[in-house]
This record gives structure tokens, C-alpha cells and sequence, in this order.
């Protein structure tokens, strides 16, 4: 950003003034999301429970991994991609091509099918929309990290 656009980092959608409110739908808009999936899951049987293990250095691994992964792709994705995409092109052109790679860059992931990648292309429509219309990163910094 310093020196390819000549902008600060913080135009990318880090402005924190007034901010806290959007970062809190964010999570509780993800946590809805994740607890309606689970119960969906739960109701169609597609859950079975082994065995349960609380281990406090994993959980605080695993948050540490998610907010590090929600910042670093919203930041490219939608900080930068989607953002300069808006320049070239209309804000829905922008964000359909933002969201396809979103959607293709985790291509490489093991495991992934055609139904993931409709799924993430999905996510990237849906993290896309708020940048789109408030050009600030913490809602879905927030979502993502669901």
C-alpha cells in the first residue's frame, strides 16, 4: 500500500472511529450463522460425538489461527482486491470477481469440492457486501473469524 498505491494501511478500512458497533454485529451475526449450522447438523444426524476433550492450549491456538487467517484474507480480499476492483469496475462486478477468487484461492485447500467452492464464493458475496457499502474492514473481519 505505502508503496505501490502511495496510501496508508489504514485506508484500507481500519478507520476505528464509530467502529466498535460493526465489529459487534459481526460476531453475533457469526456466532448465529455457526449455531444455526450446528443445529442443522445436529437435527439431520451429520454430528456424532465420540468423545469430548477440553484442552485450554488448543482452543487458545485455534483462536489465535483464526483471527490471524479472518484478518490477513479480509485485508487481501476485500481490503485490497475489492477495493481496487471498485476503481476498474461497478461495485457488483467487483464484488463478483473478488468473491470468485476468494472462492478460487482456497482451491488448493485438501478436500474441497465443487459444493466449497459455490460455498465460499457464497461467504465472499456475503463478506464483500458490508465492505462494499462502508469501505471498513471490522465487520467482516468479525464474520469471518466465525
Amino acid at each position: 500500500m505505502k508503496y505501490v498505491d502511495k496510501e496508508k494501511f489504514i485506508s484500507l478500512g481500519f478507520q476505528i472511529k464509530n467502529r466498535l458497533k460493526e465489529f459487534n454485529y459481526g460476531i453475533v451475526i457469526g456466532v448465529l450463522i455457526m449455531i444455526v449450522g450446528y443445529l442443522l447438523l445436529i437435527f439431520m444426524d451429520q454430528i456424532i460425538f465420540k468423545k469430548i476433550i477440553f484442552n485450554p492450549k488448543e482452543i487458545i491456538l485455534s483462536i489465535l489461527i483464526y483471527s490471524i487467517v479472518a484478518i490477513v484474507e479480509e485485508v487481501l480480499f476485500r481490503g485490497y482486491v475489492l477495493r481496487n476492483l471498485m476503481i476498474s469496475f461497478n461495485k457488483y462486478t467487483a464484488l463478483i470477481i473478488s468473491s470468485l477468487l476468494f472462492s478460487l484461492m482456497h482451491g488448493f485447500n485438501p478436500n474441497i469440492d465443487l459444493f466449497g467452492l459455490i460455498d465460499l464464493f457464497l461467504a465472499g458475496i456475503l463478506l464483500g457486501i458490508s465492505y462494499v457499502y462502508t469501505k471498513n474492514l471490522w465487520f467482516p473481519i468479525a464474520l469471518h473469524f466465525n
